[in-house]
């Protein structure tokens, strides 16, 4: 089964709405998830935290931060550190609803996709990369 880092510090509704998802996803057996954040945030909201595996990490960038900024100043950011687990083969795959201007300099590789959904303010990114091997 695929293994998929979460950040679960990104978005405008999180932890609460990110641990809610990951724990579904894992439910449904989609994919084992490894959740990274600040443990002490997370943990709260997890129903069994038990079942699913939590990576810590005391930063995350704001959905308003500068994304230059964050890369500079914000290096053990739970989006840093999901990206990490892909390229240290620990994952296969980052989902984040975070600040989407970091997903554009994050990953390394040059396969992507933007997609733009009918009525939303903001277009989902879905980045594709894939890790060196």
């Amino acid at each position: 089964m695929v293994r998929i880092a979460v950040d679960g510090m990104g978005g405008d509704f999180a932890p609460q709405a990110i641990v809610k998802g990951a724990e579904q996803a894992l439910k449904e057996k989609v994919a084992e998830i490894i959740l990274v954040g600040d443990k002490a945030r997370l943990v709260p909201f997890l129903e069994n935290p038990d079942e699913i595996e939590i990576v810590h990490t005391d930063e995350y960038v704001e959905m308003t931060a500068s994304p230059s900024a964050a890369l500079r100043k914000k290096r053990g950011s739970s989006v840093n550190k999901s990206f990490e687990l892909v390229r240290t083969g620990k994952a296969q795959g980052v989902v984040t609803a975070g600040n989407s201007g970091l997903l554009w300099p994050l990953p390394y590789s040059p396969l992507e996709e933007l997609v733009w959904w009918k009525g939303r303010q903001l277009p989902p990114c879905i980045r594709m990369f894939q890790r060196a091997q």
